[in-house]
């Protein structure tokens, strides 16, 4: 095997920080650890690494990697589909609480309730850490309490192989997704999860992405005991960032949140093209592109991958769990924006790493089946270009110094651009709302 281990990756800025590598490390060489600029890296301990290479045939960041779907016709980036729709859980609370419909949530609820599962991997808020945090919670009441997104690392792949010994379920991203089926072909032995729900991810972001968020709010972080980027309870679907503290509740626009995002996007999630999750049982996301569905309450859209995962969403439909009704594929996979926005980001991004040495996750040769997309403009072109080197540079800076002097001057340039925007479109906004009155009125 030689020196084949993940350390390469690392060093790339490549981690996607999903913990396979942590898990398969025979000998514990390897660490997660949060870096200066608040990303999960790996780091390998080559004092106690025998060289295996198990982290390597795992890593869904290395090129040999590539995965590949047993059906030659589907497109890649769309995945398999055996059913589509659009619905919420029945639970009203659980639809408020939710970032979209509930629908995850419902599911995993119902699996407990049934006995299917012990417990599910999920995602919530540590309070010390003031980061997300996968565990294993076997509680409904928990699981409610997890319901929502956190978009910044986590290492589920960690939590889900240390409960092998339990029936479970997990809520994975795309690139957990493509490390499990990785170490389902490689080592068959593995006990993985019963039902693997993928949600619809367009990319993670650091650690440090929550903290300036909170600093944004004006609230003290250490006083913090809640946080979720996006919820319902202040102005409906798609909600905007709430964060609770020892004594008080902040509201933060959602827009704050969107413009921020490429300041601190993960490196690796702009070569990615697994936003629908592909090796899911379930992918559930936001109706975005969906005018009729997307309410205040919240939808959900919904693909069944497997055999097993169009059952279980037959099964609590019939049980009243969740409410949904078909859905084109086509139109979630129009709403999602992959066939344009996301293939144009990913060749553009693979046709950079050629141009710039730059070193690709993925082997395109490998990645059949594609349909048309759009190249890029010469503008978009140039915006992904930047988009890359920063995240690239701010990952693997090493002076905190620094990484604070580029981190605020981003985050400012950011927050002055929206606010200039915010000028510009004024007008517009009051020109519509006048024609809307003068309609009315005349009607």
């Amino acid at each position: 095997m030689g020196n084949k281990n993940i350390q390469y990756i690392a060093d790339n800025a490549l981690c996607s920080a999903c913990g396979g590598c942590y898990s398969v490390c025979p000998v514990s060489a390897i660490s997660l650890e949060e870096n200066i600029a608040g990303y999960k890296v790996a780091k390998i301990d080559f004092d106690r690494c025998i060289n295996c290479g198990k982290c390597y045939q795992i890593c869904p960041s290395v090129m040999a990697n590539t995965p590949k779907i047993n059906k030659c016709d589907v497109d890649i980036f769309h995945g398999e589909c055996l059913g589509s729709y659009v619905g919420y859980a029945t639970d009203s609370k659980i639809r408020q609480q939710s970032q979209s419909g509930g629908i995850v949530t419902a599911l995993l609820c119902y699996l407990i309730d049934c006995h299917v599962i012990d417990g599910a991997v999920v995602n919530k808020f540590n309070k010390k850490t003031k980061r997300p945090e996968a565990f294993f919670e076997k509680e409904i009441e928990g699981i409610k309490e997890s319901s929502g997104s956190y978009y910044s690392q986590s290492s589920v792949v960690n939590e889900v192989l240390k409960h092998q010994n339990q029936k479970t379920a997990a809520v994975i991203l795309g690139c957990q997704g493509e490390c499990l089926q990785l170490i389902r072909e490689k080592y068959p032995e593995i006990v993985l999860p019963k039902y693997l729900i993928g949600l619809v991810c367009a990319g993670q972001y650091s650690g440090n992405y929550i903290d300036q968020l909170m600093q944004e709010a004006g609230c003290c972080k250490q006083d913090v005991t809640e946080f979720r980027f996006r919820d319902k309870r202040h102005g409906g679907w798609p909600g905007n960032t709430r964060i609770t503290t020892t004594n008080q509740e902040y509201v933060l626009n959602k827009t704050i949140r969107q413009v921020l995002k490429p300041v601190f996007e993960v490196h690796r999630c702009l070569f990615c093209f697994d936003q629908m999750n592909i090796f899911s049982d379930i992918t559930v996301g936001d109706p975005w592109g969906i005018t009729n569905k997307s309410v205040k309450e919240g939808n959900s859209i919904i693909i069944a991958r497997t055999k097993k995962g169009k059952s279980l969403i037959e099964a609590a439909f019939r049980d009243g769990i969740i409410n949904v009704e078909n859905l084109p594929v086509e139109n979630i996979i129009k709403g999602q924006t992959v066939n344009d926005r996301l293939k144009t980001q990913f060749f553009t991004v693979m046709e950079i790493s050629q141009q710039k040495d730059l070193m690709p996750p993925f082997n395109v040769e490998n990645l059949k089946n594609i349909s048309s997309y759009e190249k890029a403009s010469k503008e978009k072109y140039k915006e992904i270009e930047l988009r890359l080197r920063h995240s690239k540079e701010i990952y693997l800076e090493s002076s905190r110094e620094r990484y604070i002097k580029v981190i605020t001057s981003a985050s400012r340039k950011a927050i002055y651009r929206m606010k200039i925007q915010k000028i510009i479109n004024f007008p517009k906004k009051c020109l519509r709302y006048a024609l809307r009155k003068l309609k009315i009125r005349y009607k």
